[in-house]
């Protein structure tokens, strides 16, 4: 019994020996933080992911300087929750008027304003080659299935759907 136990320990030991020699190029599995993205793939995809599905509208579309602030909180912190509650009570408006407000001049109420915020973040860490559960976790989602289920919301499809359309989108963007 205990030498089957050292020999699949050696054998799992090899395999990820294995994986730091040669880590595969497609969906990989990071262990560390994620890449840092490049500011010009985040815009790219944001706008991309906007005009194909409908997202919120610009945040210098936004006239109101208040409701502007909060949604550069969310955008900045998708994932925390925290800092956007606070940046909620520095605009110094009722929770029901920014509400209302938000949505008015975004098109989204903030929590989905915030999902999708962490859509397009998945998106483009997705695009660098980060596998899909990792990108899931690092955009902030609980796990991968509501990273699908946030997709099918906003674009009314799959993620690995959604994530091709979004790569042809891109493509056809940088060649013409």
């Amino acid at each position: 019994m205990m030498a089957a136990q050292n020999s699949n320990l050696q054998q799992s030991t090899s395999d990820e020996l294995q994986f730091a020699t040669n880590p595969p190029t497609t969906g990989v599995r990071l262990k560390a933080a994620p890449p840092e993205l490049p500011a010009e793939l985040k815009e790219n995809v944001g706008e991309t992911c906007a005009a194909l599905w409908r997202g919120p509208i610009a945040l210098s579309a936004i006239t109101d300087s208040r409701i502007q602030a909060l949604a550069a909180t969310a955008r900045t912190y998708p994932d925390d929750w925290n800092r956007v509650r606070v940046a909620m009570k520095e605009t110094q408006l009722s929770s029901a008027y920014l509400s209302v407000r938000f949505k008015e001049r975004t098109g989204l109420t903030l929590r989905s304003y915030t999902l999708w915020m962490k859509l397009e973040k998945a998106f483009a860490l997705s695009l660098t080659g980060v596998c899909p559960a990792d990108a899931a976790a690092f955009a902030g989602f609980t796990d991968q299935s509501h990273l699908g289920r946030a997709a099918r919301r906003f674009a009314q499809k799959s993620y690995g759907k959604a994530l091709r359309d979004l790569k042809e989108a891109l493509s056809k963007t940088a060649s013409g």
